[in-house]
């Protein structure tokens, strides 16, 4: 499993305290050999790039470049509301493309790409021996993306799984956003990848190690191997808060950095390898499941859609439709999930067949589970889009459905 630690250096008002928190983080994670990726901004670049050439030359760490684009994007979009009407702000807020949003957009096109290249411009002049594969942006769109192709880079880190407004929607792992919808994952692969800001949607590291679950978090995303040809762990902490932590939790940090690098299981290296060997495996978003039995829950994502399951429930608890969403949604919220109507399992000498039945108001992508250990057994034929073994746990079928009754035959045998 691929390990990232990303550390964000970003804040400028006390520079001795992020020189100071960068380099204990640095001190820790170096004595374990473990690169850390570096969220940066291109000021904050000036005050640390010595440190970081220095630990790229030992340690392989690598800058990412932190922006915000938020100001240019307002500023334009307010100088077109100004000529436009308030029809216009009104359809933006709703995402209609007026006349007003038309013109916005594309100036966007226009800007964003000088924009990211005169900020990479500034980080290089600090760090000449950096190469522009990471970026990274707490609000972001799609045509965010499309600059970021167009200046030569290959990912976009921050993405926030869960309830962050702007990510909403987006997978919990690696993915290819949509060309459309940042926050979409799409069957046709781009150049550049979705990483997310940690691969706990709750606790950052720092937070992990003040609660005691840092071990407890990376053994949840270790135990999922097995059922997942690619498989990424993406860790975060605030150079800035590491300066502040107390004794005992910074033992604890080098504890965990000890199991971390003493995992035969895990590889460890600065973002841009993750991305590289993302790409170079997985031709469109790879299928990812996670099983949490703490939780009795189960998550899973693939380029069509994500879906949330609980213990014992056939159905989806939710679900994000990237390829067919409902109108009203932004994120692809299903808000009526189709029900199995039927589940008749039988067995006959050595199967075990599984037939369900599902009604659907429309084509889309869908997946139920079928709870239990089926470990002895394998797939004879389906007719499902795929079934994936999860463990002793449970099965994962991923279906296509079409409007009216669906009805699916899964086999299994010895």
């Amino acid at each position: 499993m691929n390990y990232a630690l990303i550390s964000t250096v970003t804040a400028v008002a006390d520079r001795g305290k992020l020189r100071e928190g960068a380099r204990l983080l640095a001190k820790l994670a170096h004595k374990h050999n473990l690169p850390i990726t570096w969220a940066i901004t291109p000021d904050a670049a000036r005050t640390l790039a010595k440190d970081i050439t220095a630990a790229h030359t030992e340690f392989g760490d690598e800058p990412l470049l932190m922006m915000d684009i938020k100001p240019l994007w307002d500023a334009s979009w307010q100088h077109h509301v100004a000529r436009g009407t308030e029809a216009g702000v009104r359809d933006f807020s709703t995402g209609t493309e007026t006349a007003s949003l038309a013109e916005h957009l594309v100036q966007m096109r226009e800007k964003l790409q000088p924009f990211i290249t005169a900020a990479w411009s500034k980080l290089a002049r600090a760090m000449p021996w950096a190469e522009p594969v990471a970026a990274g942006a707490v609000w972001k769109h799609h045509v965010l993306l499309h600059a970021l192709e167009k200046a030569g880079f290959q990912c976009l880190w921050g993405y926030h799984h869960g309830d962050a407004e702007t990510d909403s929607g987006a997978p919990f792992g690696c993915f290819y956003p949509s060309a459309e919808q940042h926050n979409f994952s799409t069957t046709s692969a781009g150049k550049i990848v979705g990483v997310p800001y940690q691969s706990t949607p709750i606790e950052n590291l720092r937070a992990a190690l003040l609660n005691d679950t840092q071990l407890q978090n990376v053994n949840v995303y270790l135990e999922n191997r097995a059922w997942n040809r690619w498989l990424g762990y993406v860790e975060h902490i605030n150079a800035l808060e590491v300066a502040e932590l107390g004794e005992e939790t910074l033992e604890r940090l080098d504890a965990y950095f000890a199991h971390v690098a003493g995992t035969e299981m895990m590889n460890s290296m600065p973002l841009s390898e993750i991305v590289r060997d993302y790409q170079a495996n997985c031709q469109q978003t790879e299928p990812t499941c996670l099983y949490a039995a703490a939780e009795k829950s189960l998550l899973y994502y693939d380029a069509e859609c994500q879906l949330t399951f609980t213990e014992g429930t056939t159905e989806p608890v939710d679900m994000k439709n990237y390829v067919s969403p409902p109108a009203e949604t932004s994120d692809g919220t299903e808000y009526h999930l189709p029900q199995v109507t039927q589940l008749l399992p039988s067995r006959q000498r050595s199967e075990l067949r599984l037939a369900l039945t599902l009604e659907s108001t429309k084509a889309m992508p869908y997946g139920v589970t079928i709870w239990g250990d089926h470990g002895g057994l394998r797939l004879a034929t389906s007719n499902a889009e795929s079934v994936t073994w999860v463990g002793e746990h449970l099965l994962c079928a991923r279906l296509a459905l079409q409007p009216g009754n669906n009805e699916f035959e899964i086999i299994l045998t010895i």
